[in-house]
């Protein structure tokens, strides 16, 4: 299997930190973002229900995310 990635890393300021381009970091890529899902779910489900909800949404908006693109 032959297929590039980039990984281009936003901050919250919507500049750019640094990007990679490799085929290599196509798995890498995978991992991060499911890693990224499920901490998103879990501090969805510790939260739900609580007076908290509202804080950590905000937070959860204002963290640094990452765009991928996998050709």
């Amino acid at each position: 299997m032959n297929f590039k990635a980039s990984i281009i890393l936003i901050n919250q300021d919507k500049k750019i930190i640094n990007h990679y381009n490799n085929q290599t970091l196509a798995i890498l890529t995978i991992i991060l973002s499911l890693k990224e899902l499920k901490t998103g779910i879990d501090s969805l489900k510790t939260s739900i229900g609580t007076k908290s909800y509202k804080k950590e949404k905000k937070l959860f908006k204002k963290s640094s995310r990452f765009d991928i693109f996998v050709n």
